[in-house]
């Protein structure tokens, strides 16, 4: 599926509705913990206000994570709310013929913390799938749980103990803890 075109100069005269769909791979996206994704959907509005354009839109994100305590692949939906302003990126400044020892790159920016919402163009093109692409990875857990309750996997059999508890002795004591006994 190709990138959705959405070209939001209309957006000048009245806000702009749009809806898109994109298809990302669990690669592109890292893999672990994604187990599978469907085609993620955008909806919103596009508006403006010299010297920029606002976009107001909802991502609907359905996908499956694999739990980080006892590997269950479990499904996750959820409406992801963006709100960004959009910019059209400034001509780079001219470089100097000689640069100074210690200077700056002229490629390196500083980011304003105010800037931080800012997606920059250079046509007056939606970047659709890269702004979706963005939102979701920012979306995925750093560690996904099934359930907040998970219990997660025994270490010595690999029993999922949210099936049931296992046979294993559960007083098993470091063995470099043992001497640590005879000082009761």
């Amino acid at each position: 599926m190709s990138e959705p075109r959405i070209p939001f100069e209309g957006a000048q005269e009245k806000p702009l509705d749009f809806f898109g769909e994109t298809t990302l791979s669990v690669e592109a996206l890292g893999g672990d913990p994604l187990v599978s994704i469907a085609p993620v959907p955008m909806r919103g509005t596009i508006s403006f206000a010299a010297p920029e354009y606002f976009l107001d839109a909802e991502i609907a994100l359905e996908a499956e994570f694999s739990c980080s305590r006892c590997l269950v692949a479990y499904s996750f939906e959820e409406p992801l709310p963006v709100r960004l302003r959009l910019r059209k990126r400034p001509e780079p400044p001219r470089r100097p013929e000689k640069v100074r020892p210690g200077a700056p790159e002229a490629d390196e920016v500083e980011l304003d913390p105010a800037d931080l919402d800012v997606v920059l163009y250079d046509e007056p093109v939606l970047p659709f799938d890269d702004i979706v692409r963005e939102q979701v990875l920012m979306a995925i857990p750093m560690k996904p749980l099934c359930r907040e309750d998970c219990r997660g996997l025994c270490p010595e059999c690999g029993a999922d103990w949210n099936a049931g508890d296992c046979a294993c002795e559960k007083t098993k004591v470091d063995p470099r803890l043992e001497v640590l006994k005879g000082l009761k």
